[in-house]
């Protein structure tokens, strides 16, 4: 419904706006519980107190935005569903959660294909019945090593496609997928996140 649609959007995009993310190639930036302090009280400020009670699906929810995410809206009260294809990065957060009181779950799933897209949502109504919220943060620069560099001249083919096979179709098959029981239900938000990556030009991304 417009109520918690327009809520979801507007404190996501505030709180994302301008949110800073460090250098794509630094792992601490990517991986392990609230790695940046900042990037959680921004979020956390937003959508503090409205959230009680709803289910939330995060992509990319194990890391950076995504965890940040994950973690704002579990302590506003939703359930939340981190959904990343790294098992063990996944693993990680939920016990991140978890340790801090809050519900989480992990589902192991590649956006960029069809069946895993699909499977995240299945999985999310089998055991909540129900999803209100989406978040959806998934997204990776060139970090296949099979391009000798991220200049136009040396990137690969199977780069350039897992790239924008995830942060492109993978955006429009989670979409494909929360959209459907939101629109059942008749009430539903999600918001498709980028980093500063999404204004700006970067080598590989």
């Amino acid at each position: 419904g417009p109520g918690i649609h327009d809520e979801f959007v507007a404190a996501l995009a505030a709180a994302v706006k301008g949110m800073p993310t460090g250098q794509p190639d630094s792992e601490d930036t990517y991986y392990g519980p609230r790695n940046n302090q900042n990037q959680f009280d921004r979020v956390a400020g937003m959508v503090d107190l409205w959230a009680d009670g709803l289910v939330a699906l995060v992509t990319g929810g194990s890391s950076g935005i995504g965890l940040a995410t994950a973690e704002a809206l579990a302590q506003a009260g939703a359930h939340v569903v981190i959904v990343g294809d790294d098992a063990a990065h996944g693993a990680e957060a939920v016990a991140a959660l978890q340790a801090m009181g809050y519900p989480a779950e992990f589902v192991q799933a590649d956006v960029s294909v069809d069946a895993d897209a699909r499977r995240m949502v299945d999985v999310t109504l089998e055991r909540f019945g129900r999803l209100d919220l989406a978040c959806n943060s998934a997204g990776i620069g060139n970090m296949s090593g099979v391009s000798k560099s991220t200049l136009v001249t040396d990137l690969e083919e199977v780069d350039w496609d897992r790239i924008h096979g995830v942060n492109l179709k993978g955006t429009w098959l989670s979409m494909k997928y929360e959209l459907r029981p939101m629109i059942a239900a008749g009430a539903g938000g999600v918001v498709n996140v980028a980093s500063i990556m999404g204004l700006v030009g970067y080598p590989g991304i």
